[in-house]
């Protein structure tokens, strides 16, 4: 129908726009590997539209899953390459494994039940086998979101939260409990649009927490940057303070003794030329004085 053409041809559009960004982002790999495994996936990506031309429903899921997995293990790959995975702080590891982690796979879940349940709902007919199929998506769906649920609690704890992930977990339990009502049996006849929308709404707020997620990790990062480039110009001005007193001291001392000693020569001189009565002054208490 034409809505649904409408919104896939938004939703490749907006793909496109983000598969150059990233792109651009990769060109700045250092590691080789990484960087052939990106190209190889850009490809994939950016062939997916034809790959699954005139492919059956299953199929198309079939291909656009093992694409989303590679993605997610190229990202798993990613972040330990950059150390993200290993990240000590423990608001900033949350946010890694939310972000890495939890947020493609949650919004994987969703688009199937959303792409999957449509198909269903419109061929008109019932379908037992289908609809057992998206109750078991349902069953896994809402088992994602109680971990998430738990995620985002360890989450609050350590001081970052944000209404939006609030917000995705409870649009996507309303919809998995829209699927649980549309594909029970005996259910009444559902707009394939509505539920569609319903799903797309879903995936929407995800994305929004997905957002926010990756913003809050970078702006962690960053201030950690600032704090460790603050504490080492601190270091250094320190260092460069304390040295510049040490030659300081030691040039003090340098001509301190100099002085000193030119007076005791000079007396020697003096007795050396029959003058007993010139009188040295010697400042301290040092061998030099005593001498």
């Amino acid at each position: 129908n034409e809505p649904a053409k409408a919104g896939r041809d938004k939703t490749r559009e907006s793909l496109a726009s983000t598969l150059q960004q990233a792109t651009a982002s990769m060109a700045q790999l250092q590691n080789s590997s990484l960087a052939s495994s990106w190209s190889a996936l850009q490809a994939r990506v950016q062939g997916l539209a034809g790959a699954i031309e005139g492919k059956s429903a299953p199929e198309s899921f079939a291909l656009h899953s093992a694409l989303v997995e590679d993605l997610q293990r190229f990202l798993h790959a990613l972040a330990m390459d950059t150390g993200l995975l290993l990240e000590s702080d423990p608001a900033a590891g949350l946010l890694v494994q939310m972000a890495v982690s939890h947020a493609t796979p949650w919004t994987e879940l969703l688009g199937k039940l959303r792409g999957q349940g449509a198909g269903l709902l419109s061929q008109g007919a019932p379908n037992p086998v289908g609809s057992a199929r998206m109750l078991t998506q349902a069953d896994s769906l809402e088992s994602a979101l109680r971990d998430l649920e738990h995620l985002q609690a360890q989450m609050a704890l350590a001081g970052v939260r944000d209404a939006a992930g609030e917000k995705a977990l409870s649009v996507s339990r309303d919809f998995a409990q829209l699927v649980r009502t549309r594909f029970s049996a005996d259910a009444p006849a559902e707009d394939p649009q509505a539920y569609f929308a319903a799903g797309t709404a879903a995936i929407a707020a995800v994305g929004q927490f997905q957002a926010w997620t990756v913003d809050a990790l970078a702006q962690r990062l960053q201030e950690r940057r600032t704090s460790i480039s603050q504490r080492y110009w601190f270091g250094v001005t320190v260092s460069v303070a304390g040295v510049g007193l040490l030659i300081y001291l030691m040039l003090a001392f340098r001509m301190s003794f100099l002085a000193d000693l030119q007076q005791v020569l000079l007396f020697m001189q003096q007795m050396a030329d029959g003058n007993l009565r010139h009188r040295v002054r010697v400042r301290g208490s040092d061998e030099l004085n005593d001498m």
